[in-house]
């Protein structure tokens, strides 16, 4: 009657409905072949009025925590319980029940609860059959029998959690203070993850160090075909690929964030600034996505081909390709990592205070994983005796390539070859081979990067002596520092304004704006150690590389 709601308004909710509708078949043949039987459905309501008469029909009824903290506890209390008496994993069907007066409350009119409700319908329609079928095998007898006999703690401790993760596609769990704490932190981890990686070109680069490990289960052969296919057309490749597999379509192009997107314009109507802020987390690893799906196309169209050609003629052609595009996927996620809630190991998914300081671990996890089920395997099928050869090239492969190449990556891009004691660089090299290899093996095993203290304190490098534990716990203290260290240089005239300086202030800016102002900082930084007199490039070239990467060459330093 007052004229703020109209017709676009009405047929927007009917369109939610419809969607809802559309998801509901799927939901109730799921629900049948987990529980028996089909959920009461409710039946639309029309609604009639000036605009025309509007069908109806379903949206979940969500209480809202905020307005109502007492149901919240109740609510938790129930799901608690639900957990308890059903052992079966669940994706969570919270929205085939209807609501008793118990928890009746108010409701929330948050719109983008629905992007949850989506969520939850597709898991559950696709998922929790699936969770079912597992859970029966590992509960069968005599798997879990022989399970036993091989480890008591595999069953509980490994595969019960991964199916619950694979259900709830859980990534982190809750702290004590989940509307504060872990707010901020997942913030910080966001935030400073975005500020590192934005147009990173050294770390895009050592993207390409992901061919090593997947010569572990593609010989090089294939993966120069398959090269030689992607650099003729690469959009057509890897289009071809996101047709034949769901999980590569799904790897390349996640299309979640833009369901989120849609409905925060319709509901927020974000300012420009919260639109940059918006593009920022969306696109801030864009460089390393571009590089990486180069890598994840060629590896799994190598796999593919490889699988083709191996499989038994016995099969038929669709058996085989169903087949060669599952052994693809698998190849990809255990050669390239994979931040799939049922891929991530059981000691990343913890609170989002715990998780900052183990970010950017999950590829040092999935390197530890391939090479040491590749060791097991050759071990325990041909022996030590007449494959030493095999054994080192899975080394040279799983992990002294990617470490080695990573590193020459950096200082390619960074300080440099440098011959610290002038006596040739034989010596130099075989530091660099063997030290990057004790980093990365550091890397391998949570909070290890602290026991490399010790040895950092031999080198010629004050920098390195400190115990750094995550990216994000360094870049909150350069950030905490910047303020009171630029001011003390702009205003006492026996300070000097740095690169440093200048590097600290915009990641502190790009920390509290969520904007990857960091980015700024490298050539800006440089270029101030330039005009003082500080860095003085050797040649055009290096001075270019400067200011790309914000890094000095060790020949440029005064």
């Amino acid at each position: 009657d007052e004229g703020y709601l109209n017709k676009d308004d009405y047929d927007f909710m009917q369109e939610v409905y419809d969607l809802n509708e559309e998801l509901k078949p799927i939901a109730q043949e799921a629900h049948r072949k987990v529980y028996g039987y089909y959920f009461k459905e409710i039946e639309p309501t029309p609604i009639v009025n000036r605009f025309g008469t509007y069908r109806g029909g379903y949206v979940p009824a969500a209480l809202d925590p905020k307005m109502d903290r007492t149901r919240k506890a109740l609510q938790e209390l129930e799901m608690l319980d639900t957990e308890y008496r059903q052992t079966l994993p669940s994706t969570g069907d919270g929205f085939t029940k209807g609501r008793n007066e118990q928890f009746a409350g108010p409701l929330s009119l948050d719109l983008r609860v629905m992007t949850k409700h989506i969520d939850d319908a597709i898991r559950f329609a696709y998922v929790q059959p699936a969770i079912k079928n597992v859970h029966k095998i590992l509960k069968h007898p005599d798997f879990a029998d022989r399970l036993e006999t091989i480890n008591p703690q595999y069953m509980n401790k490994m595969l019960i959690p991964w199916l619950n993760n694979a259900a709830r596609q859980r990534t982190f769990v809750p702290g004590a203070h989940p509307e504060s704490i872990d707010v901020f932190w997942q913030t910080v981890r966001k935030r400073t993850g975005v500020g590192i990686m934005f147009a990173n070109v050294s770390n895009a680069l050592q993207q390409f160090t992901g061919y090593f490990p997947a010569m572990l289960k593609v010989e090089a052969r294939y993966l120069k075909g398959a090269l030689g296919f992607y650099l003729q057309n690469p959009n057509k490749f890897a289009n071809e690929i996101a047709e034949l597999s769901p999980f590569m379509a799904e790897r390349q192009n996640t299309q979640i964030f833009d369901i989120q997107d849609n409905l925060n314009e319709l509901l927020i109507n974000p300012n420009e600034f919260e639109k940059v802020q918006k593009w920022a987390t969306h696109h801030g690893y864009f460089i390393q996505q571009a590089f990486q799906n180069q890598v994840d196309s060629v590896v799994w169209a190598a796999s593919y081909e490889k699988a083709m050609a191996e499989l038994p003629t016995s099969m038929t052609f669709e058996e085989a390709r169903a087949e060669a595009i599952q052994i693809s996927d698998a190849n990809v996620r255990l050669t390239q990592d994979s931040l799939n809630a049922e891929d991530l190991p059981a000691f990343m998914i913890t609170t989002p205070f715990i998780k900052t300081f183990l970010q950017f671990g999950n590829y040092f996890n999935m390197i530890a994983n391939l090479n040491g089920t590749a060791y097991k395997k050759i071990m325990r099928d041909l022996g030590w005796r007449g494959n030493k050869g095999k054994l080192f090239m899975t080394y040279l492969l799983g992990f002294a390539m990617p470490s080695f190449v990573a590193d020459m990556i950096v200082r390619a891009l960074g300080e440099g070859f440098i011959d610290d004691e002038e006596d040739g660089i034989a010596d130099d090299f075989m530091g660099w081979y063997f030290g990057s290899q004790l980093r990365s093996a550091a890397a391998l095993v949570p909070f290890g990067t602290a026991a490399l203290v010790g040895v950092n304190m031999l080198d010629n490098k004050p920098y390195n002596d400190r115990i750094t534990v995550s990216p994000s716990v360094s870049i909150l203290e350069a950030s905490l520092r910047a303020p009171v260290t630029t001011f003390l240089a702009l205003t006492d005239d026996s300070k000097d304004l740095s690169g440093r300086n200048v590097k600290d202030l915009l990641t502190f800016l790009s920390l509290v704006t969520g904007v990857p102002l960091t980015i700024l900082g490298k050539p800006i930084g440089y270029q101030v150690d330039v005009n003082r007199g500080k860095i003085d490039p050797t040649s055009l070239p290096d001075y270019l590389r400067g200011l790309i990467t914000g890094k000095a060459s060790g020949q440029s330093r005064n």
